[in-house]
């Protein structure tokens, strides 16, 4: 039977077939062939074609161990079965070992197939490889993916903060430009109130001493006087002279301190004197201090300024010392520590009486939105916002339980923060 004589379906099946394969008669001669088993031989389709038409058997062009022992066609021909042999060496090389695979089909054909086992276990190994960079390198995007979202995340709350912390200041500034005109207003004017009282009241004295006023006069001044008690009149307006212009000025430093506190006269980056800005900070929260509250100062001499953003710097103080003030339940004291930290840094401590902070609370107190306080009394940012601003500035802030019963936070600041153009924003 020849190669016309092969049913379409036969050569069909030998074209589908995965492993190099063939197509060859009881004597042997080779009647159809695939790709893979030209790629196999090292022949291309003219010459293997060419072989075949000078009489070349399965054998001459296969040249397996096996076809010189036994043939797996005539084995398949005496059994009548699909037969498998396996450990075949090819030209006699320890490289190239296959498994042979015979099955009869019809009109006296069998089909003959080549399985390469060093190709197909390279083939193994390289996809294993393969696989396992691709772990790897899945492994690596994942990891970059979660570093570039942290990195997103952090990004934007930054934002946030930022946005926060700028409407916060423009409030402040609104509010303390209000409170500015009618304080400005008062405090001119104290002056010219007490020329005016102590004007009249040395009229009335001039007066009563005229030796010429008649009696009459005298005793009518005397009652007026006396109705309106004059001599408690004229001591204590002195008194609230001196109250209205100790309130008047305790108001023009609250006013100065809320300017400072928002920062908006365009000099986002400074230098900063720490113990100018604890004291102003002290004067805004006096409310929740008044005289309950005893604070113990020990301030290193010679301290250096830091730079940084003096707004950010002062929400920082503000909501430590106030979350102080407030955990201080009745009377007590705040201390407040500032030394010099490496070379030109700086170390504020500040420590409360108050009740501390409970284990569970400690793993949290940090977190965004986290508060202990009742509802509508807090959004649980202050110290979420405080330690952004304290890593923003190259520093770091711990927080923890005094021996003697209290809390106690510790910042630790830098001369310079790391990177000094997202303070500037």
């Amino acid at each position: 039977m020849r190669k016309s004589e092969i049913s379409k379906f036969s050569k069909m099946l030998v074209d589908g077939m995965l492993d190099a394969a063939i197509i060859v008669d009881g004597d042997r001669n080779v009647l159809a062939f695939n790709k893979k088993y030209e790629t196999s031989i090292g022949l291309n389709t003219k010459d293997l074609q060419g072989k075949i038409d000078e009489g070349a058997k399965c054998f001459d062009l296969m040249g397996l161990d096996l076809c010189k022992a036994s043939c797996a066609v005539k084995k398949c021909m005496e059994k009548e079965v699909p037969l498998r042999f396996d450990g075949n060496k090819i030209n006699g090389t320890k490289e190239n070992t296959c498994i042979v695979a015979a099955t009869p089909l019809e009109n006296g054909l069998f089909l003959e197939t080549y399985r390469d086992v060093n190709t197909e276990s390279r083939n193994s190994k390289d996809w294993s490889s393969e696989l396992k960079n691709t772990a790897k390198e899945k492994e690596r995007l994942e990891g970059e993916l979660r570093k570039r979202t942290e990195e997103l995340t952090q990004a934007h709350d930054q934002m946030v903060l930022q946005e926060k912390l700028s409407a916060l200041g423009r409030l402040v500034a609104g509010i303390a430009h209000e409170l500015n005109n009618p304080i400005n207003f008062v405090y001119g004017n104290i002056d010219f109130a007490q020329k005016y009282i102590e004007d009249l009241v040395a009229l009335v004295s001039s007066i009563d001493e005229d030796p010429a006023l008649p009696e009459s006069m005298k005793r009518r001044l005397e009652g007026y006087k006396k109705a309106i008690d004059f001599e408690f009149l004229k001591e204590d307006s002195v008194r609230v002279i001196a109250s209205l212009r100790s309130g008047t000025e305790r108001s023009v430093e609250i006013v100065r301190d809320l300017k400072s506190f928002s920062r908006t006269d365009g000099h986002d980056f400074q230098q900063i004197d720490i113990i100018k800005q604890i004291e102003s900070t002290l004067n805004l929260i006096n409310p929740l201090i008044k005289t309950r509250i005893t604070i113990k100062r020990d301030y290193d001499k010679e301290l250096p300024l830091i730079y940084g953003n003096n707004g950010h710097i002062n929400q920082v103080l503000m909501n430590i010392l106030s979350n102080a003030a407030q955990a201080i339940e009745g009377e007590g004291e705040i201390i407040i520590q500032v030394g010099k930290w490496l070379d030109r840094g700086l170390s504020v401590v500040i420590a409360d009486s108050g009740p501390g902070i409970k284990d569970d609370v400690a793993e949290k107190i940090l977190e965004p939105f986290f508060t202990t306080k009742e509802a509508g009394s807090g959004t649980g940012l202050g110290l979420w916002i405080t330690q952004n601003i304290v890593r923003n500035h190259g520093g770091k802030m711990m927080v923890s339980n005094r021996p003697e019963g209290g809390a106690c936070f510790e910042i630790k600041l830098p001369e310079h923060p790391p990177n000094l153009s997202h303070l500037k924003k």
